[in-house]
C-alpha cells in the first residue's frame, strides 16, 4: 500500500507540455487497480477514460518538414518558453507552423536508463539555415508503431502511453524506446492526444 508520499512516474515526467506531474496516492481501493496511475481523481474516473483510449497495431507516423528541438535537462521546468522560442524561429525563417505540436520521447537503455527529449513541429517549407539544437527532416516517418488515440482530461493522459506499454507486454511486443506523443487538443477537460509507439 502506498503513503502519503508522492512517487514519480517515468512516462510522466516527460509527457505534459504544462509542466512536469507526479504520481500520487488514490483512494485505497483504487490503488488496487492502478497503483502508479497519476492524477487527484477516484478510479471510477480513471476507468472512465481508460475506456476513451482506441489502440491499434501497424500504424505509420508520417510527418513532413519537421522541425525538432532537443530539451535539456534544465529546461524541463520551462516547457513553455522553450515552445515560445521554437515558434519564434520558426517565424523568424518566414515559416509557418502546421499542426499541433509533438513531443518525442527517446529512450536510451543500459544502467542507467535516460530520456531524450524532443518537440518537434511541422512548418509549410524547409528551412536550411538552423541554429544549434534544433534539426530538420523534409520526411519523417516511423513504420510499425502501436498507436493510441485518447480523448479525456489531459491531466490522464499519460495513460494513452501507460496502455501501449500494457498491450505490448501482454502480446510480447519488443518496442524501440522511442514515442512520439502529438498534442491534438489540448483543452483541460477534453483533451485530444495521439501516441505512436515504435516497436522492433
Amino acid at each position: 500500500m502506498l503513503t502519503g508520499e508522492e512517487m514519480t512516474c517515468p512516462t510522466c515526467q516527460w509527457l505534459p507540455l504544462w509542466g512536469s506531474w507526479q504520481c500520487e496516492a488514490l483512494t485505497e481501493r483504487a490503488i488496487a487497480y492502478y497503483p502508479r496511475t497519476c492524477g487527484r481523481n477516484l478510479k471510477k474516473q480513471v476507468d472512465d477514460t481508460m475506456r476513451e483510449i482506441q489502440v491499434a497495431e501497424h500504424k505509420t507516423l508520417k510527418l513532413t518538414n519537421v522541425l525538432a528541438r532537443k530539451v535539456d535537462g534544465s529546461e524541463l521546468g520551462n516547457l513553455p518558453v522553450v515552445l515560445t522560442q521554437m515558434q519564434n524561429f520558426i517565424r523568424s525563417h518566414n515559416a509557418m507552423p502546421v499542426g499541433p505540436i509533438i513531443q518525442c520521447v527517446k529512450m536510451r537503455t543500459g544502467p542507467n536508463p535516460t530520456a531524450d527529449i524532443y518537440f518537434m513541429q511541422q512548418v509549410n517549407q524547409l528551412i536550411t539555415r538552423l541554429d544549434p539544437g534544433y534539426e530538420m527532416d523534409a520526411v519523417l516517418r516511423v513504420r510499425n508503431c502501436l498507436y493510441a488515440h485518447y480523448v479525456g482530461p489531459m491531466d490522464h493522459s499519460s495513460l494513452a502511453s501507460q496502455k501501449l506499454d500494457i498491450y505490448a507486454f501482454e502480446n510480447e511486443i519488443e518496442r524501440t524506446g522511442d514515442v512520439y506523443s502529438i498534442y491534438v487538443n489540448q483543452d483541460e477537460d477534453e483533451g485530444v492526444l495521439d501516441v505512436f509507439m515504435e516497436t522492433k
